[in-house]
């Protein structure tokens, strides 16, 4: 889906500028409009430059958009909406149109699991597995809540291990200098 850049004003009569995702010009208007936003213009984000050498998505991003589909699911959301939801909220524009684009292959027919699969550069086989496994017993909402233990784990494994990778490098090009 596409992104807009918007400017308008708040409650409080304030100028506000953003992005939105959404089908088009008029839709991002009157999501603007329900979140009472008088809008003074909404034109075309520019598109960003995709690398596919250049990983994209960060993998505490993808254990926080992981965490939150799996909270919503929780709460009884459907994986339409969890998807919609999040991918409008993330940060990471290349994520969004991912999201966007899963739950776009769901509503097709597509499992959410053979949805994930067409981007192997993001959701590893493991992720995928255990969103297969899930469907088949029900309990999609707990597997996303493993899924982001499991990232957030691995993201503290990597923090520490760089971390304690600094001072014998730092001692190695002292010595060799």
């Amino acid at each position: 889906m596409p992104y807009f850049k918007w400017k308008g004003k708040n409650i409080e009569g304030k100028i506000i500028r953003g992005e939105i995702i959404a089908t088009d010009k008029n839709e991002a208007i009157s999501k603007l409009s329900i979140k009472k936003i008088a809008v003074i213009s909404v034109s075309p984000a520019p598109k960003d430059i995709y690398l596919p050498f250049v990983k994209k998505v960060k993998d505490i991003q993808l254990a926080t958009i992981t965490r939150q589909i799996g909270e919503m699911l929780k709460s009884g959301l459907t994986i339409d909406d969890a998807l919609r939801i999040v991918a409008e909220q993330t940060t990471n524009k290349y994520l969004g149109e991912i999201l966007y684009n899963i739950r776009d292959k769901i509503r097709e027919g597509s499992s959410v699991s053979q949805a994930i699969r067409s981007y192997p550069h993001v959701f590893s086989e493991t992720y995928v597995g255990i969103i297969k496994s899930s469907e088949q017993t029900g309990d999609m909402d707990m597997a996303f809540l493993r899924l982001a233990d499991m990232l957030e784990k691995r993201v503290e494994l990597k923090r520490k291990v760089k971390s304690s990778l600094i001072y014998p490098t730092i001692l190695f090009v002292v010595a060799v200098v």
